[in-house]
């Protein structure tokens, strides 16, 4: 009988350590999901800054993750008075409802940064006044976690269980605030997101109506000017032809300046639009070279042409490009003192660009046939940590530099967004003291590729 005693005791120790051992297990399971779907939302969260599209998704992976009927995102206004449904799933079971937080046990609780649990709402004294509503909804056990943004409370994470109670676990509710954290994270994100395209649209509304309030009589006093030095409103001699020369020079400048701010305006407002056609690179070239010549005449600099035999036209707006074109030619003689400038234009097939395009490793063109046209100069060249910096609206280098070559900053801006419309890409290598290659590279539409690479002649 002993022996039979102590084989039962030690099968019952060994039952209940299997016993423990399996909840252990099960625990470190229910943790390892619960790990997983934080970092699934928190992924989810960050692939977009749409605030009710994240939102939405975002309710419907805490709904499977927690096997609830019902899960919801609502966020306060500003007005701190309301709160508002930005997203639910399954979708349309509340509609866009607005609620007041006056008098809401909830809002209160949440408010105060609590967790507001009721496992069975028909029998919860606290919401006497809101049990009608909830069960037209069917709801009868519900979870709701606050939203919190540097502790002020902005909002709702709400789940919720239909037909049936529903025992909220610690775990559960831990899981909960922690997903809570993540979406106030994503709500803040999405909110400066707004605020700074609202700032920009502005500023460029801005842009564009000074400076075409500053177009106006600006061409006025171009107008004039020219009709002046021109004799038609009687001779202009010695001193005074020279004077009236340099106002005309300096509105010239002006203009241009106003014309770069409202290029830009329309490229941040999406209202810059393309004229495409067939262009050809020679004759692009030859007029951008035209345009800028006589300012490198006079710093003495030599200009090379070296340009690809049969070279296709490229599909693209003729105007625009010439435009980036003179960017890149006027600031490589506007930082040149001394030598030469060099322009190449060649065609190259990818993956089997073998034909001398340095491409930057972090640009990634896709496989087919392009031009590739670059400005080399002779001039002071960019430091590393500056390559990027100069492609930002109204930036240039330090203070030295902008003082010694004044400028808007828009110029480079301009040319690598017009090239980027052109589903084109721009870009630098330029060393500080030993010049620079400015290269932008254009996809070349197929129809017109019958005689590149000398497959044809």
């Amino acid at each position: 009988l002993t022996t039979i005693a102590t084989q039962v005791s030690l099968a019952m120790e060994n039952a209940r350590l299997m016993d423990e051992l399996r909840g252990a297990a099960e625990q470190l399971e229910a943790r390892a999901r619960r790990i997983e779907s934080l970092y699934r939302l928190g992924a989810l969260l960050a692939t977009s800054l749409d605030r009710e599209q994240v939102f939405a998704q975002a309710a419907e992976e805490i709904a499977r993750v927690f096997s609830a009927d019902h899960c919801w995102i609502s966020l306060v206004t500003s007005s701190a008075t309301e709160i508002v449904l930005i997203a639910d799933y399954p979708p349309g079971l509340l509609g866009k409802i607005t609620v007041p937080l006056e008098g809401d046990p909830i809002a209160e609780m949440n408010r105060r940064g609590d967790v507001f649990v009721s496992e069975d709402i028909e029998n919860d004294v606290r919401l006497s006044a809101q049990r009608k509503h909830f069960q037209r909804l069917g709801l009868r056990s519900i979870l709701t976690v606050p939203l919190l943004s540097n502790k002020r409370w902005i909002g709702q994470l709400v789940l919720a269980f239909l037909n049936e109670t529903h025992h909220f676990r610690v775990e559960e509710i831990e899981t909960l605030r922690a997903m809570a954290t993540q979406i106030s994270l994503a709500a803040e994100t999405t909110d400066l997101y707004a605020k700074a395209l609202a700032a920009s649209r502005l500023k460029s509304q801005f842009l564009a109506t000074m400076s075409h309030e500053l177009r106006t009589p600006l061409n006025a006093i171009m107008g004039y000017t020219e009709m002046i030095l021109a004799g038609a409103y009687g001779s202009v001699e010695g001193r005074m032809t020279d004077r009236l020369g340099r106002v005309y020079e300096n509105a010239q400048h002006l203009l241009r300046l106003i014309n770069d701010v409202l290029d830009l305006a329309k490229i941040e407002s999406g209202r810059m639009s393309l004229a495409l056609e067939p262009v050809p690179i020679g004759p692009l070239v030859d007029s951008a070279l035209l345009y800028v010549l006589p300012e490198a005449e006079g710093k003495a600099l030599t200009f090379s042409v070296d340009l690809m035999p049969h070279l296709p036209d490229v599909i693209g707006d003729g105007v625009r490009l010439r435009q980036v074109l003179i960017n890149l030619l006027s600031n490589a003689v506007k930082f040149t003192r001394q030598g030469g400038i060099t322009v190449r234009a060649l065609a190259f097939d990818v993956p089997l660009h073998d034909q001398g395009v340095d491409i930057p490793n972090d640009i990634d063109l896709d496989a087919g046939l392009w031009l590739a046209v670059s400005v080399e100069d002779t001039g002071i060249g960019i430091a590393t940590e500056d390559h990027e910096v100069i492609f930002d609206s109204f930036r240039q280098l330090d203070g030295s530099v902008s003082r010694e070559f004044p400028g808007t900053g828009l110029g480079l801006a301009i040319s690598r967004q017009l090239v980027e419309m052109h589903s084109g890409h721009l870009w630098l290598k330029s060393q500080l003291g030993s010049g620079s290659i400015f290269t932008f590279a254009l996809p070349i539409r197929p129809a017109v590729t019958d005689r590149i690479l000398g497959k044809t002649t």
